[in-house]
């Protein structure tokens, strides 16, 4: 049984680009989420896979750490006594920002801001 699904987490490693039997490109990565708090809180990791040139697109960019809200269809299935959340992805957005480690303080800030063009209109 499959559902729809949308939520936010952090990528466990970087993606991974690999290509079918048939030609077809896959993204493959991980997504941990969490619920509650304190002694409550659960993480689950989802086994995500985004299909075709959009997956291939935005591989580059699904880095180790980087928070993500993806949306698609979620399933469970059973494998030698483990249960695994699996996901197939309609669409993946990258949140937030992740900062590597060994990326200058200059590199990280943001790029300069438009300027204001508010003061020349005239209504």
């Amino acid at each position: 049984m499959t559902n729809f699904s949308v939520f936010s987490g952090n990528l466990g490693k970087d993606a991974e680009i690999r290509t079918t039997e048939n030609g077809s490109k896959v993204a493959s990565f991980s997504v941990a989420t969490k619920a509650g708090w304190g002694k409550n809180e659960i993480t689950t990791w989802y086994n995500c896979s985004y299909w075709g040139k959009g997956g291939e697109a935005l591989a580059p960019y699904l880095k180790k750490g980087q928070m993500v809200v993806i949306s698609g269809e979620t399933w469970n299935e059973e494998h030698k006594g483990k249960t695994y959340a699996k996901m197939r992805c309609i669409d993946v957005t990258l949140a937030g920002s992740r900062q590597d480690p060994q990326e200058s303080p200059q590199a990280a800030q943001p790029a300069p801001s438009q300027p204001d063009f508010d003061d020349d209109v005239p209504f």
